[in-house]
């Protein structure tokens, strides 16, 4: 899979990808959010597959060095929209003033998710 991605072939690698649901998957996701080597499209995948639990791998790749990494980890943390995450990621997203606009457009995707998600249980609860 690693050398997919490096041939170019990420988003075919996605795609496949997205159609299986096992923990596997998920597993071997959370070790590329940890490789030095950045995977655009695979860093997204644990967001889809992961549910909340990989809300901290994702949060973390918010600060990795590559760009390309942060932008995927923020919209993965938009389809996870896990609301328990929200103040470490306005605190990231506030810190970030000079961070790259695809990343900072990421992390408000991520944060609107939240917000709507938050919006949609208060009403189940009226």
């Amino acid at each position: 899979m690693d050398d997919l991605h490096n041939q170019g072939l990420g988003a075919g690698v996605e795609r496949i990808l997205l159609k299986r649901d096992d923990v596997e998957l998920v597993l071997a996701m959370l070790h590329r959010l940890r490789s030095p080597a950045y995977f655009v499209r695979e860093v997204a995948c644990p967001g889809r597959k992961g549910g909340r639990t990989v809300t901290d791998d994702l949060l973390a790749a918010l600060a990795g060095p590559s760009p390309m990494v942060r932008r995927a980890a923020g919209f993965a943390l938009a389809e996870v929209k896990g609301p328990a995450s929200v103040p470490r990621l306005l605190q990231r997203y506030n810190s970030s003033a000079t961070e790259d606009i695809n990343v900072r457009w990421a992390m408000e995707c991520a944060l609107d998710e939240m917000c709507a998600c938050i919006r949609s249980m208060n009403r189940k609860l009226c």
